[in-house]
């Protein structure tokens, strides 16, 4: 089978030393990323506009460094998973290669299209899983590793259970059963969705937001519009949104957007006083979060 991700990547079915590939190139975005985001950038600007007054503890990004090497491999084995169904005729995706694609617009286009209907994908994926991780068993058995840390670093991305992972990364197969994307474009934006987690994760607010698709696409569109971007915390997430989700675990399950925190009532009432949703009517809180002790 001719083409694939980047040239000469895919000429047969994989074997397992595409299960080393994957694993590679997971581990080298999230660790390169996490040094970056959690040592470099803070060192270098110095002054940061960070979510909480005080940085993660050394221990316990040590401990989460550790903890996510297992979700790392697990998430290598989703993305090889996807392969060999694609490489067996399974799926919708399709072997274009990147050069291809970018000297056609009209698929240029239909791309970009696709990665904003994977955006939504994912963020209604991540919700419900992320909402079943709340329940009582899962929350005390499984997803409370996550939320050792109150106070998150980068490297807090994905410090989480093995089972955790199996579900939150099982989008990376059920997607190209839906989407029709090129092969290298899935593995491109599986890469870069590592960077989102660890971005989302990371402390401090980025550039104004952790950059998916829809976030740099509303930036322009401010701008052509000649409109504050403080519009879009109502819409987009951003790093205070997440991590004020370390601090009260009961709200703010989404990923990308805050459509869902906003209709199912899981947006905190402070994150909602200062970011409303101007689309979506808000709902009543019953209750507030207390923070919780780091751990």
């Amino acid at each position: 089978q001719e083409g694939g991700m980047l040239p000469g990547m895919l000429v047969a079915a994989p074997g397992y030393d595409r299960i080393a590939v994957a694993f590679g190139q997971c581990l080298l975005v999230y660790y390169s990323l996490s040094v970056l985001l959690h040592y470099v950038v803070p060192a270098v600007t110095g002054d940061l506009a960070r979510v909480q007054k005080q940085r993660q503890s050394q221990t316990h990004t040590m401990r989460d460094a550790r903890q996510a090497v297992l979700p790392i491999f697990i998430k290598s084995l989703t993305l090889y998973a996807g392969e060999l169904l694609h490489c067996h005729g399974h799926g919708r995706m399709d072997d274009r290669r990147l050069v291809d694609v970018a000297r056609d617009p009209a698929a240029v286009l239909q791309t970009l299209c696709l990665i904003l209907l994977l955006d939504l994908f994912h963020d209604t994926w991540f919700y419900w899983s992320h909402k079943l991780l709340h329940t009582r068993w899962m929350m005390r058995n499984v997803h409370y590793m996550h939320h050792q840390s109150t106070n998150p670093s980068a490297f807090t991305g994905y410090s989480f259970h093995w089972i955790e992972a199996c579900l939150v990364f099982s989008v990376a197969v059920a997607e190209i059963f839906i989407f029709p994307i090129p092969f290298a474009v899935q593995r491109i934006y599986e890469l870069w969705m590592i960077a989102i987690h660890l971005g989302g994760h990371c402390g401090y607010e980025i550039a104004p937001h952790a950059p998916h698709l829809a976030q740099v696409l509303g930036l322009v569109v401010t701008k052509v519009l000649g409109v504050g971007t403080e519009c879009l915390s109502g819409i987009l997430n951003n790093v205070e949104h997440h991590d004020m989700h370390h601090q009260h675990p009961k709200y703010h399950l989404s990923l990308y957007f805050t459509h869902w925190d906003f209709l199912m009532g899981t947006i905190h009432p402070d994150y909602k006083a200062k970011h409303p949703h101007f689309l979506l009517p808000q709902k009543k809180e019953v209750g507030g979060g207390q923070p919780h002790a780091d751990s």
